[in-house]
């Protein structure tokens, strides 16, 4: 995982005010530096490049961007809530939003999964029940949802074995 925000910036800005020594690279310990440094910062990019992407204009939210590797929809799912505990006991104080195309496909992945077995559960009573009323016997309409079980089952079996 590689994490990229504002303070990469401000840990190079005071590196690079400090003859490039090493150990400069840390965030400005004055808050009034950090401010000169980031109007020095921004004074000094040509037309048109500027900080909007990684930090809002009134300088009250960045932007943090964590890179990672491939992940699937569970781990996806798992990271952010790891990431919502973490904020909620550590910095209750702020607000953040977690955004990606693979986060919102792992959201609507997960949901339509939940929805999918909800329908398949329904439309097997339902077809139970229209098989019941269609032999006016509950016995011959149990038999006879077996076949109709058969082809789901082996459905459901190989795709639980194909995303393990």
């Amino acid at each position: 995982m590689h994490v990229n925000s504002i303070t990469d910036t401000f840990k190079r800005l005071n590196k690079n005010m400090h003859a490039d020594q090493q150990q400069w690279y840390t965030l400005p310990e004055q808050r009034d530096l950090a401010a000169q440094y980031l109007l020095l910062y921004e004074m000094s990019l040509p037309y048109g490049l500027d900080l909007n992407d990684q930090i809002n204009i009134d300088k009250s939210g960045v932007r943090i961007i964590a890179s990672m590797e491939n992940l699937s929809s569970r781990q996806m799912l798992d990271i952010e809530q790891r990431l919502h505990d973490w904020m909620a006991e550590n910095l209750s104080a702020y607000t953040f939003n977690a955004a990606s195309p693979v986060l919102m496909f792992s959201h609507i992945g997960q949901r339509n999964i939940i929805r999918m077995l909800i329908g398949s559960l329904a439309a097997l009573v339902l077809i139970s029940l229209i098989l019941v009323f269609a032999f006016r016997s509950v016995t011959l309409g149990l038999i006879c949802l077996i076949p109709n079980l058969i082809p789901a089952g082996m459905a459901f079996g190989i795709w639980g074995l194909a995303c393990r």
